[in-house]
């Protein structure tokens, strides 16, 4: 497959894309083998409302969504999925990056992230989760210190 070369701009998100979000997360999977079924309609849209969703967007098209979730407290990098189309252009690492920097603009220190891949970019691996992802894979936690300053 023949990577897509697109300009596109990385930005918050708002309760009006709610439906490209929902559409894009139930064509693709996410990579942890869950689905846009798997996040009630009410948590989306909060997300939405305080900022938590990212997107690649080109022209009125969202092309990719990445999100800073709260478990616990605990900031993660969460629901990143990018149109196939327009994977293999780097679009989910600036997703990432966008969403690490806003946890460093909220005071985090650490964020994390759930995959069923045995690692995440240069996040270390911290634990295995007893239950399974929909799909019957094995979840993994990874953590990542950030920096001060991105």
């Amino acid at each position: 497959m023949v990577a897509t070369s697109t300009a596109y701009a990385i930005k918050w998100l708002a309760v009006t894309h709610i439906g490209q979000i929902s559409r894009l997360m139930e064509s693709e999977l996410y990579e942890n083998g869950g689905s846009v079924r798997d996040i009630p309609y009410d948590e989306k849209l909060a997300r939405l409302q305080s900022g938590r969703f990212f997107g690649a967007v080109q022209n009125s098209e969202v092309l990719g969504i990445a999100s800073l979730a709260y478990h616990n407290s605990f900031p993660e990098v969460s629901s990143i999925v990018v149109l196939e189309k327009y994977r293999n252009n780097g679009i989910a690492h600036r997703l990432i990056s966008t969403v690490e920097k806003e946890a460093v603009r909220r005071g985090e220190h650490e964020i994390y992230s759930v995959s069923t891949g045995e690692n995440f970019l240069d996040y270390a691996h911290v634990a295995d989760m007893l239950d399974r992802a929909p799909n019957g894979k094995r979840r993994h936690v990874f953590r990542k210190s950030l920096p001060e300053d991105i």
